[in-house]
């Protein structure tokens, strides 16, 4: 179930408000029953276990106020407030406060520069640590998701878009700061930085062409234990991840036709060092991804109602992930596994859908 409500108003010449609240419910049905576990064709565990129907009620509350400060620039602030219930989970409760301020200035016509920042609070009623131990988890942990979290972030997001010109360009730039105080095991700190630019070029009347760029790193820090303990270990996480690409769409390329082609490419790093107590760090070896994708897409509209697509998709997607490379069913000692090896594969893909549009293209509404 779902259900919104919003309210906007301008009491003054200067000044909006905006209040929301927004209401979604997750109600699993499904039937509970005992079953036992079965880990190999020889072996059936004995402990019955229970299926666990998740469910969830989140509410989110948002309250806004822009003010005209001058011509070219525009204060606000607002803040939301996220309230989410769950079943059979650590966490039954938890609330996240959500507080922000932003200036955006326009001081021409084809310049629009915002940039904002704010901090955010989760809070949770209690850990659960009957819930962990029931999954045989060391009750020290917390989860990164069911945590206390702390957050501090600010954004900017610049668009040039001269009128005289064909070109355009929007750059955008996020970073997030993230502490989890209260977690004995589990994550402790995490780091976030993005940035993308995107370019448009309005090659004639009927043709387009783009490029996209971005990056971002995530530096993340966690704690465990060898011992089923304190923390005993500490390790040190490194995600970056690059993306690039481009396009081109012509209208009209024929009688009622149109044609959309955009390749993307992005690759990934993670490199793990881990810290034990009374020994020297040591790194795992790093794991590696890399995903391309070429897609084109031809459009003939048929009549002034029905569109007629043909879609050609290519995909490529590769992983390094030491975990899984040359790890058969059996080659850990006392673990059998699936033999599950790293991602690889490419794919093309041919279709054609179907649009049918009701009223036609050009919908005339009464004055």
């Amino acid at each position: 179930a779902n259900y919104s409500v919003t309210f906007a108003s301008r009491p003054f010449n200067k000044t909006r408000i905006r209040l929301g609240w927004h209401y979604d419910e997750r109600d699993n049905k499904t039937p509970r029953d005992t079953w036992t576990r079965v880990i190999t064709d020889t072996i059936v565990t004995a402990d019955p276990v229970m299926n666990t129907p998740y469910s969830f009620d989140r509410s989110r509350l948002d309250a806004g106020i822009d003010y005209d400060l001058f011509n070219t620039l525009t204060l606000s602030a607002g803040f939301r407030r996220t309230a989410l219930e769950r079943d059979f989970q650590e966490v039954a409760e938890q609330t996240e406060d959500d507080g922000w301020a932003r200036a955006r200035w326009q001081p021409l016509g084809w310049l629009d520069v915002a940039i904002k920042g704010g901090a955010a609070r989760r809070e949770i009623d209690r850990y659960d640590e009957s819930v962990a131990a029931s999954f045989g988890q060391n009750p020290l942990l917390r989860k990164y998701n069911l945590a206390y979290r702390y957050r501090t972030y600010g954004e900017l997001l610049a668009t040039f878009a001269p009128s005289e010109s064909r070109f355009s360009a929007t750059v955008s730039a996020m970073l997030a700061d993230d502490s989890y105080t209260q977690s004995q095991l589990g994550m402790s700190d995490a780091d976030n930085a993005h940035l993308s630019v995107d370019l448009n070029w309005l090659v004639s009347e009927n043709s387009s062409a783009f490029i996209i760029l971005g990056s971002e790193s995530i530096d993340a820090d966690q704690t465990g234990s060898e011992s089923f303990a304190q923390a005993d270990w500490t390790a040190q996480h490194r995600d970056t991840f690059t993306h690039y690409g481009g396009g081109v769409e012509i209208r009209n390329l024929g009688e009622n036709t149109d044609l959309l082609i955009d390749y993307t490419h992005s690759d990934g790093e993670t490199g793990i060092l881990v810290y034990r107590t009374g020994m020297s760090p040591s790194a795992f070896p790093d794991i590696d991804t890399d995903f391309d994708s070429l897609r084109a897409r031809l459009r003939y509209r048929r009549s002034d109602r029905l569109d007629i697509d043909l879609n050609l998709r290519y995909e490529q997607f590769s992983s390094n992930d030491w975990a899984l490379a040359g790890v058969e069913p059996d080659t850990i000692p006392t673990v059998l596994t699936l033999g599950a090896a790293p991602y690889d594969y490419d794919v093309w893909v041919v279709g054609v859908s179907f649009r049918y549009l009701v009223g036609g293209r050009d919908i005339a509404f009464p004055e």
